[in-house]
């Protein structure tokens, strides 16, 4: 970019067009060390795009959640930070596959990021994220327990509300180096729809 050849982009302007934590996360993921960042209005509209997904499942999420609460659970019985550190939940002794397959997804994407993090490889981490939320989470696993959040057996259905609420509190948590707006405002819509406080801090497992 050069201001003299009049090429330069207006961050400002940037911000405005995509959203702030759009624009963070498409710099973070193209921040492979040695090389240029080409900056274009695709890739900052497929950041743009990661982010709606990310309101999209958190509205699927919500929506669900007010059908379920109608049979006397309450969101703080699902998702209270002593709940959430004790998935993956089991039905019969035995964690469903989808639950134990997301779960172990979700720890190999902890890993990568922890160490892409450590290493300052910040392009891999946002990779890394971006691959667990858009298509583990939300391109199989939500479409797996869909059926099952309003099953009639209440319990199976407490275990899978229970489940889901882990991996997306696990999910934000990866996400919040670089949308720290988007998942700041989930946490905070998370904890109002609980009518109290949910405990959001705290690192990457």
């Amino acid at each position: 970019m050069s201001k003299s050849k009049g090429t330069g982009l207006d961050p400002l302007a940037l911000n405005q067009q995509y959203g702030t934590d759009a624009m963070r996360f498409c710099l973070a993921s193209m921040a492979a060390p040695g090389t240029d960042i080409v900056l274009s209005d695709d890739r900052l509209g497929g950041a743009r795009n990661f982010a709606n997904k990310i309101w999209n499942a958190a509205r699927f999420l919500f929506v669900n959640l007010d059908k379920f609460e109608e049979g006397g659970t309450k969101l703080d019985e699902l998702a209270a930070p002593e709940t959430r550190a004790k998935a993956p939940y089991a039905i019969g002794g035995k964690v469903p596959l989808v639950d134990a397959w997301l779960f172990a997804r979700l720890a190999e994407t902890i890993e990568l990021v922890n160490g892409a993090l450590g290493d300052y490889r910040f392009h891999e981490a946002a990779q890394g994220v971006y691959q667990f939320f858009w298509g583990d989470f939300c391109d199989w696993y939500i479409e797996w327990v869909k059926p099952e959040l309003q099953n009639a057996d209440r319990e199976r259905a407490i275990v899978s509300w229970k489940n889901l609420f882990a991996a997306f509190d696990a999910a934000l948590r990866l996400l919040h180096p670089f949308m720290p707006f988007l998942t700041e405002e989930l946490w905070a819509a998370i904890a109002a729809k609980g009518g109290g406080e949910i405990d959001c801090a705290g690192s990457i497992p």
